[in-house]
């Protein structure tokens, strides 16, 4: 007996464009919209008037599928990524920092939890880097999609 393999290539980080033409886009547009309100939510922007001469950090949403341990997709995954590398050191920022632990002290700790029989979990959390305030004003302008008044911004 011949078998046949059925494969089927999946776009694990479609465009938006590529998503809202797909099958899923119903599971593109909702993990969109969860994101976008989740981050309202954070209180992470205002929709306000752009000063004239002002300089926008262009964003973007990010798309990608999740898949589980067998290849699966089980999520439909959205982030609105601000493209910092468009502004300038000295004029749109002082400097930048992400409070991350080194690898050596995870793996320090991870020592010390086998040495010691430690049960270890990890998490993850949701939106952590919104967590903090910003000593100045960052105009950005909305992702493609994004239903702001013109002449207004984030």
């Amino acid at each position: 007996m011949i078998g046949e393999a059925h494969t089927a290539v999946l776009n694990l980080t479609p465009t938006l464009k590529e998503a809202l033409a797909s099958d899923d886009v119903q599971q593109w547009q909702e993990a969109i919209r969860k994101e976008l309100d989740g981050l309202e939510a954070m209180g992470t922007w205002e929709i306000v008037d752009v000063p004239p001469n002002t300089r926008l950090v262009d964003s973007k949403i990010v798309l990608r599928l999740k898949l589980d341990a067998d290849g699966i997709p089980v999520r439909h995954k959205a982030r609105l990524v601000a493209r910092g590398f468009t502004q300038r050191e000295g004029i749109d920022f002082d400097e930048t920092f992400a409070p991350v632990a080194p690898l050596s002290a995870i793996r320090a700790l991870l020592s010390l939890a086998v040495e010691r029989n430690w049960e270890v979990h990890q998490l993850d959390i949701t939106m952590a880097y919104l967590n903090s305030t910003l000593n100045h004003v960052i105009y950005m302008k909305p992702p493609e999609g994004a239903k702001v008044p013109n002449g207004k911004s984030y």
